[in-house]
Parts: structure tokens; C-alpha cells; sequence
């Protein structure tokens, strides 16, 4: 993902898992609005400023274009299965 605009700075690459549900938040936290807690994703502007604490370790991966599948991935790991 590449982004620009308030909150990011270029030239930054994260190891961690992030995730789709990500987006939203992150996109209004760059507008100044704060996520409502009922969202899933967490705003990567503290990830990317390095003040992101208990960041996810695992993320879920639904795929629905060239198959059918869902898979759960780690940094180590992904296991997926397909319809």
C-alpha cells in the first residue's frame, strides 16, 4: 500500500500485519475524525509512527476472485483453505 497525505511520511516499509479493515480508520484519521470503536481496523499513522502498541499478530484473509477461499496468516504462517 502506498499512501501520502497527513499522518504519513515517505519512505517507510512495517513488517506487521495489517489488514483491508485497516483502510477506514486510517483514512479518517487523516481527515481528523476519530474511528468509531465499533470498527475492527486500527489507523496505521501510530503504526507508522512507531507508537502502535499490541498490534494484531495474526490477520484473517478472505479471498473471492480468482477462488473461494479464507485463510488465517502470521508472520510465520498462513493457512488457508478453498471451497
Amino acid at each position: 500500500m502506498a499512501a501520502c497525505g497527513p499522518g504519513f511520511r515517505g519512505g517507510q516499509v512495517v513488517d506487521q500485519l495489517v489488514s483491508l479493515v485497516d483502510v477506514p480508520p486510517t483514512i479518517l484519521a487523516a481527515g481528523g475524525v476519530e474511528p468509531s470503536a465499533e470498527m475492527r481496523g486500527r489507523p496505521l499513522q501510530a503504526l507508522l509512527a512507531g507508537t502502535a502498541h499490541h498490534w494484531r499478530q495474526e490477520i484473517f484473509v478472505q479471498i473471492s476472485e480468482s477462488q473461494v477461499g479464507r485463510a488465517l496468516r502470521t508472520q510465520r504462517w498462513k493457512y488457508g483453505v478453498t471451497a
